[in-house]
């Protein structure tokens, strides 16, 4: 059974998740035994304390604050290069062949980067046909989804090979909300792949995402874009891209607990 808190493990079977073998799955974080973690290196104090602090400044919720914990924990360990070619194979995914029938754009407030990557895709024709996905983002204020139409259009893309999905605010709801309305438009059985547009490091889950929500009919590609100033190749070397990267796979690890991916 998953256990997201308490134990920094998520699942029994952590084999099949390079990420999760860092944890052994019977080590309790407070244990003085030696584990797949090397040694404990942070006091159960320290993380209480942190956590009070994280929660005080960010009044974020109890998942979150554990999120933070694991996230922290993995971060401030020295990994080994065998474990950063493992995360780094296993959250940074890109198809050589970017054709498809449609591009789902994954919403964002840095519009630029995904609109430079489905350009590119549309005038090699490449795709027939995009939708924007996002809604009202929390930062700019701006939608996210229909700020990509109106810059999508004046740069050449035809109005009638965009729709725009304007109400999702997070990767679940830019796959559900999408999915409801290339059915109604378009019709699954008119589509026989899709490539998400998406941040590097977010490439993974977006990917689960639609695998676990899609048809399952439907080729699944993937076509990122960096943001940023850390690469597939050197996101170990950056603060921001270890923060990235390792709150990646803990949401991959909630997320998988509660049923909204499935692994690819």
């Amino acid at each position: 059974m998953p256990r997201p808190y308490g134990r920094l493990v998520c699942f029994h079977n952590y084999e099949s998740h390079p990420y999760l073998g860092l944890y052994h799955p019977r080590s309790d974080m407070s244990s003085a035994e030696p584990t797949k973690l090397g040694k404990p290196f942070f006091s159960t104090t320290c993380l209480v304390i942190y956590g009070s602090v994280c929660y005080t400044i960010h009044r974020k919720s109890r998942r979150s604050v554990f999120q933070t914990f694991s996230t922290l924990l993995l971060g401030m360990r020295s990994m080994n290069e065998d474990e950063i070619k493992r995360i780094t194979d296993y959250i940074f995914l890109e198809d050589t062949d970017k054709s498809a029938d449609i591009a789902l754009v994954f919403g964002t407030m840095y519009w630029q980067y995904p609109l430079q990557k489905v350009l590119g895709l549309y005038r090699s024709n490449l795709i027939r046909g995009v939708i924007f996905s996002g809604g009202i983002n929390r930062h700019s204020g701006k939608n996210e989804a229909r700020k990509m139409a109106k810059e999508a259009v004046k740069s050449g893309i035809q109005e009638t090979d965009i729709m725009i999905e304007d109400k999702s605010i997070n990767t679940l709801e830019n796959v559900r909300f999408s999915k409801e309305i290339l059915a109604r438009e378009i019709g699954f059985e008119n589509i026989r792949s899709i490539v998400a547009i998406v941040k590097h490091y977010h490439s993974r889950r977006a990917l689960m995402t639609m695998k676990r929500h899609l048809p399952q009919c439907i080729i699944l590609k993937s076509c990122p874009y960096q943001l940023f100033d850390f690469t597939k190749e050197n996101w170990h070397l950056s603060e921001k891209g270890r923060e990235k990267v390792l709150q990646e796979l803990d949401k991959i690890r909630v997320y998988l607990a509660k049923g909204n991916l499935a692994e690819i």
